[in-house]
């Protein structure tokens, strides 16, 4: 009981003080083993020839495909300012036009966006890892001094080794990657029209119905306020006779709806292209009980969500009224009041649809341009080349660093140590990364120097990879909870401002929406949400709110990293396993001509999964960039009845939610979060010491018999390679015949020197493994028995 507290206690005080300890690590490893770069030529040719051979091919696509990047970046941001009228905030109209036409382009063109951002960001990933990686000088220069280093995958002890030029350039890299996403994903902005929040309602007796033409020449060349009534006439009676006038004037015009056309096209409230409407009543209007000939039913003020005397949103207005509650003004003549629910549905129900008491015949309605748009800000388009060119610039550079080999995958590393034995850690064969691990929590392994014996590791693929697994899938489910909390949010708050306006709500609705498209009706909570500090401030709400809307892209690059680096540990751990199971060649960055060795990965990790991998990300930033995004809105009207083109448009800039594309989002990053949780629970028979990358544990696993040649570039298979005479084993890598370890068997796993254990028994043993058959020396094999099922 005592010695489990200890051991709870130890790991606590072990994990509390982990970051200060990995800090002065790293810092000690960098005093000791900072190499400065040799100086290169500056010939740009001279050091392309310079590159070592296994660089060349990724160096090649990396800079093509950046290079070709940017100058298609340039071209459409030229293109865009030079056939473009530029607005405020340096944004520019691409398309104007059919609104399901606008939506659509914006999804593809938002794909293709992130197809873009994902290969620069995989680009800089791979770059940054081929900079990191050490090459064998570099392991040299660590084991001599008892230091390990990490082979395969990003560490900071690795970046000990960096020079500050190359620490430099490692920064551009990464600093040219971090805005990528979130910046491609701001360039393009879907805008919509609304002409509801400009409309006006007003009931006209037919006989008192306003001709077509304005009453004079002075009406005519007036301009329609967007937020008053026109004061055209001291009068009231007056002002609203010539508003009448003015309305029907105007341009498009008017469209004869019949009462239930009338009722259908305004009872939803979400119509976005439905204006003005003259309700035409047959009732005849007593002038001596009546203030006007003609009465407002609903004017601009009277919608809510928005300040119309400040000309910002006001939130005060959001959700509390129906937005058509001017159909159900049956019960009372006063112009402002309003049923208690208005039913729309049952308007008709007697045959007659009844406005402040009278029967409405007809309606003259306006139906505005449907026009949308697709924006582009040069202003980000800027940013965007800065950060390509910055990452070219780094990628260059990063040309002067790479005349040696570095050791990309652990393939790479076992070529290089079964080419050139690590003599420091000579007879280790079974020790693990634990052993080769930080001084001060594994010194007592370390200290042994006595054989241990064998024990077989079946393990989940979670306790072998368990510091990715944990931190990749802690932080996978964390977004799986915001997401769908966001989704679950915004359908609770959608259907809470239906069901407030009496309208029939499912999940019919949220699909009707479509992806990308916040909706209509929305509550106070919601439009809080929405709205930020620079709406209204047109030379920067653009930026402002597409930076904001799209800052969980940051999150999601973030995410991409840490499960590419789960995943590129579990093929680690597989494609060392594979090797004490079957022979095979040896996995390189550049494979020999004339070998077995094989060089299909892309880096790591399989380059066919890492398409996968980038693909399935492709989907998650585009998802992500419907769910979240700047919401422009023209609140249009009509500014001249002598050009039907001539139609005024306010914008107002918000942020907006599409609750469909929250969970398809949601649904696609749970796939993502349950197969990489799920697949850590499939147990794996290991049979080899887990390695972690540990470049002593690969070091010891490759220390192949004596008259061994070129056993790096057949096909090699590791296990037991000879017992001596106090059976102690030894193993590695080889291209004679090995067999697995078996359950028992001792092996040496520690010790306090580099010495060679069992250099003096140079014995190997018998198809039955249990007695010396041959003796090595000289340092050729003389004869060689095995069972056949043991090749």
């Amino acid at each position: 009981m005592a010695s489990n507290f200890a051991s709870v206690k130890r790991n606590i005080v072990l994990g509390i003080t982990y970051p200060s300890r990995a800090y002065k690590q790293f810092w000690d490893y960098r005093h000791t083993l900072l190499n400065k770069e040799s100086q290169s030529p500056k010939d740009a040719r001279r050091q392309w020839a310079q590159i070592h051979p296994s660089l060349k091919t990724g160096y090649t696509f990396c800079l093509y495909n950046v290079a070709s990047i940017l100058v298609v970046t340039l071209i459409v941001a030229i293109w865009a300012g030079a056939s473009h009228r530029t607005g405020d905030g340096l944004v520019v109209t691409l398309f104007n036009g059919d609104c399901s036409t606008a939506s659509e382009a914006n999804f593809w063109v938002h794909l293709l966006i992130n197809v873009l951002a994902s290969s620069l960001f995989a680009t800089s990933s791979y770059m940054m890892q081929r900079l990191a990686a050490p090459t064998r000088e570099d392991l040299d220069r660590a084991h001599r001094i008892n230091k390990t280093l990490n082979v395969g995958t990003l560490s900071l002890t690795n970046f000990a080794l960096l020079s500050k030029q190359r620490l430099a350039v490692f920064a551009l890299l990464w600093s040219s990657s971090l805005p990528i996403h979130p910046m491609f994903n701001s360039l393009i902005v879907y805008s919509t029209t609304n002409a509801e929040w400009s409309s006006w309602a007003m009931l006209v007796e037919v006989n008192d119905a306003p001709s077509s033409a304005p009453p004079n020449s002075t009406f005519r060349a007036l301009k329609r306020s967007y937020i008053d009534i026109p004061t055209v006439g001291s009068s009231g009676a007056s002002q609203m006779a010539n508003l009448a006038y003015y309305l029907n004037a105007q341009k498009p015009p008017l469209t004869k709806l019949t009462a239930e056309e009338c009722i259908q096209t305004y009872a939803s409230g979400s119509s976005r292209t439905w204006g003005d409407v003259l309700l035409m009543t047959t009732t005849s209007i007593d002038s001596s009980t009546e203030d006007f000939p003609s009465d407002v039913v609903k004017y601009p003020g009277q919608q809510p969500g928005f300040d119309w005397n400040n000309g910002k949103v006001d939130l005060s207005y959001v959700g509390d009224q129906q937005p058509w509650a001017w159909l159900c003004y049956e019960q009372t003549e006063t112009s402002y009041s309003t049923t208690t629910s208005c039913d729309t549905s049952r308007l008709l129900e007697n045959g007659t649809w009844m406005v402040h008491q009278r029967v409405v015949d007809h309606c003259l309605a306006r139906d505005l341009p449907d026009a949308c748009e697709l924006n582009l800000s040069l202003s980000i388009m800027i940013v965007v080349l800065v950060c390509i060119f910055g990452k070219l610039v780094a990628m260059l550079a990063a040309l002067s660093f790479s005349h040696a080999q570095p050791l990309v995958t652990i393939g790479d590393a076992i070529d290089s140590f079964l080419h050139e034995p690590d003599t420091t850690v000579h007879g280790l064969c079974m020790a693990d990364a634990r052993h080769f691990g930080e001084p001060a929590l594994d010194r007592k392994l370390v200290s042994i120097a006595k054989p241990h014996p064998y024990g077989s590791r079946d393990a989940r693929i979670a306790q072998e990879v368990s510091g990715p697994w944990v931190g990749a899938n802690f932080l996978g489910l964390v977004g799986l909870g915001l997401s769908f909390g966001l989704f679950g949010w915004s359908y609770h708050q959608t259907r809470a401002a239906h069901r407030a306006a009496d309208i029939p709500f499912g999940f019919g609705t949220i699909w009707g929406l479509g992806l990308g498209k916040a909706p209509t009706l929305y509550t106070y909570d919601e439009a809080q949400f929405m709205v930020y500090n620079a709406a209204n401030t047109p030379a920067v709400s653009y930026m402002t709110g597409a930076v904001l809307a799209n800052l969980p892209h940051l999150a999601l690059s973030f995410l991409y990293l840490t499960y590419n680096n789960q995943f590129t540990r579990i093929f680690m751990a597989f494609e060392f396993r594979s090797f004490a199971t079957h022979r095979r060649g040896l996995r390189v960055s550049k494979p020999k001509s004339g070998t077995e060795q094989r060089g299909t990965y892309f880096l790591q990790f399989p380059l066919r999964y890492s398409i996968i991998m980038i693909s399935y990300f492709v989907l998650l930033h585009t998802f992500l960039s419907e769910t979240l995004f700047l919401q422009r809105i023209y609140a249009v009207w009509p500014q001249s009845f002598d050009n039907a083109d001539d139609i005024g448009k306010r914008l107002v800039s918000k942020l907006g939610f599409s609750p469909l594309a929250a969970l398809v989002f949601s649904l696609i990053l749970l796939v993502l979060v349950t197969f990489a949780i799920g697949i850590g629970f499939w147990k794996v028979s290991w049979i080899l010491p887990s390695t972690f990358g540990n470049s002593k544990t690969l070091a010891a696993y490759c220390h192949p018999p004596e008259g061994s040649k070129n056993t790096q570039e057949g096909q090699v298979r590791w296990g037991v390679t000879r017992m001596n005479a106090e059976d102690i084993g030894q193993c590695s890598f080889s291209l004679l015949p090995v067999r697995p370890p078996e359950e028992g068997e001792h092996f040496v796993i520690g010790s306090e020197t580099p010495e060679c254990i069992l250099c003096a028994t140079n014995v190997w043993v018998s198809a039955d493994w249990k007695s010396p058959l041959v003796q090595i020396g000289n340092g050729e094999v003389k004869q060689i028995q095995v069972a056949a099922d043991q090749v």
